[in-house]
């Protein structure tokens, strides 16, 4: 999600300012810093609880982002378990190609 972040507050904003609503820097940063401090495996259905209360200021405004946020939520790629990181297999062969190695020696 960190490296999204950008991408998603930049397109989110956009569209909440063309739906009508006011938009700052200062709105931009503060979406833009939450979403970096939220942990990698945070489900995106729950980013429209964490947002919204940063630009809603009523009810109709927050259903309106709420519909904004689920669908540039959905997006978002998902985040992979970190075993099927390819550098993480990479090291781990190499590793394991290493200690055989140093076995056969022994």
């Amino acid at each position: 999600m960190k490296q999204h972040t950008r991408i998603f507050t930049t397109r989110l904003l956009n569209a909440w300012r063309a739906a009508g609503h006011t938009t700052g820097v200062d709105d931009w940063l503060r979406v833009r810093r939450l979403l970096q401090s939220l942990p990698v495996d945070t489900p995106p259905e729950q980013l429209k609880y964490l947002v919204a209360p940063l630009l809603a200021t009523n009810p109709e405004a927050q259903k309106e982002l709420y519909a904004l946020i689920d669908r540039f939520a959905a997006e978002l790629p998902q985040p992979q378990p970190w075993w099927k990181s390819r550098w993480i297999i990479a090291v781990g062969l190499v590793v394991l190609l290493l200690a055989a190695g140093v076995a056969t020696k022994m």
